[in-house]
């Protein structure tokens, strides 16, 4: 069935259409041609009607630039995952492994075993992209809840996927049609924990026989760092003579370069740790010389034996935020040292306590006492006025009687 020169065909396939043209078995098929190449395509519909609009929308997309060949079509979720890690690792991104493990992870301890299948390639591993719509991201959702995971943690993978999905949309040709509707899931109010100095030297007390987590504290307490940037920092980051740390562009999550003049006791502390090694070897390590990549049991066997069980590492990185803005540190160098781009961000972790209010309280009653005096030394000095000019006036008619 062809229409006019150059708007391509339809037929059917696997039975005979009805005067309506509706197939009681097959599917209609539509056949067009795009730089002279012939492309056929299964409409998957038993009405007439629906397949001409899909040829109708193809000729559009062929017109516009955005037509995508069906044999391309076949794209799967992997493929599609992989141009993501393959930007981070262009773009030396320090969220690269997180995002590679929400995939699958390689033990870099054992390279000869099989990677471990994260949950992303469990639940949409061989799916092709056209295959991923809203329902089953919504299954995915489910099902994710259902085994007990955080609604934050589920909107990191959905949107770890959506990058990849958006990274595949924008591309250049497109390597696919469209992308679903993601849903995003309301989180908890934000974490509100933090270290008061008292907790912070009971922490430094304990943790005195492990160089490398004394330091790492120090480190994080002081300047905000995230876990990340602590664990990846290596040896020629550090220059001990300016007394600095380097961030290079790519280790931070940001990706954006800083760096910072190290305090007495941060210099001290990271002088022992860089001690004896190379430039490329890494700054916290174990005794042994091993790097440390995971220290969760350390952290909850310090915070109980501190008793701040419920203590997170990254509740330093918050405390240091509001110790920077009580010492008068301006916002926007503060935001340069913790790494913050947002200001939204950077507020929520200068945490306001019971303390401050208290603080501010006696700040308004010192201020209202100021007042208050002001106030009461202007009357003194308009009652003496009003007394001294009203008796030189009294003084003077008596005179001139």
């Amino acid at each position: 069935m062809r229409g006019r020169y150059g708007e391509g065909s339809i037929f059917p396939r696997g039975g005979k259409p009805d005067e309506n043209g509706k197939l009681k078995t097959g599917s209609w098929w539509i056949c067009y041609s795009r730089n002279g190449v012939m492309h056929r395509e299964s409409a998957q519909t038993l009405v007439k009607a629906e397949a001409r609009a899909l040829l109708k929308r193809r000729s559009a997309e062929i017109v516009t630039g955005v037509f995508i060949p069906p044999k391309d079509q076949r794209i799967t979720v992997d493929d599609i995952y992989q141009l993501l890690l393959d930007d981070y690792k262009s773009k030396h991104r320090a969220s690269l492994e997180g995002t590679q493990q929400r995939w699958e992870w390689q033990n870099p301890k054992c390279p000869e075993k099989p990677p471990t299948i994260g949950r992303l390639k469990k639940f949409f591993g061989g799916l092709r992209a056209t295959q991923v719509t809203t329902d089953l991201l919504n299954k995915y959702v489910i099902q994710c809840q259902s085994a007990g995971l955080s609604d934050a943690t589920i909107n990191r993978d959905l949107a770890a996927l959506k990058k990849a999905f958006n990274l595949a949309y924008r591309s250049t040709p497109r390597r696919i049609q469209e992308v679903s509707v993601f849903p995003h899931l309301k989180e908890s109010t934000p974490r509100k924990g933090f270290v008061e100095e008292p907790q912070y030297r009971e922490l430094c007390k304990h943790a005195a026989g492990q160089l490398w987590l004394r330091s790492m504290i120090a480190v994080a307490y002081t300047f905000g760092f995230r876990r990340s940037e602590l664990l990846n920092m290596r040896c020629e980051q550090i220059n001990l003579l300016d007394g600095t740390i380097r961030l290079w562009r790519g280790t931070t999550k940001s990706g954006e370069p800083r760096h910072v003049t190290l305090t007495v006791e941060t210099k001290t502390l990271i002088a022992a740790c860089v001690t004896g090694k190379q430039p490329s070897d890494y700054v916290f390590t174990r005794k042994d010389g091993q790097r440390i990549r995971d220290f969760r049991e350390a952290w909850a066997t310090l915070t109980k034996v501190a008793g701040v069980p419920d203590l997170l590492f990254h509740d330093l990185r918050r405390s240091a935020v509001r110790n920077l803005v009580r010492a008068g540190v301006p916002e926007q160098v503060a935001m340069s040292i913790s790494g913050h781009k947002s200001r939204s961000v950077f507020d929520r972790y200068d945490i306001t306590t019971d303390r401050d209010r208290a603080e501010a309280a006696r700040k308004l009653e010192q201020y209202a006492q100021q007042i208050s005096a002001t106030s009461e030394q202007e009357d003194l000095k308009d009652m003496h006025k009003t007394y001294t000019i009203g008796h030189t006036s009294k003084s003077e008619e008596q005179l001139s009687n």
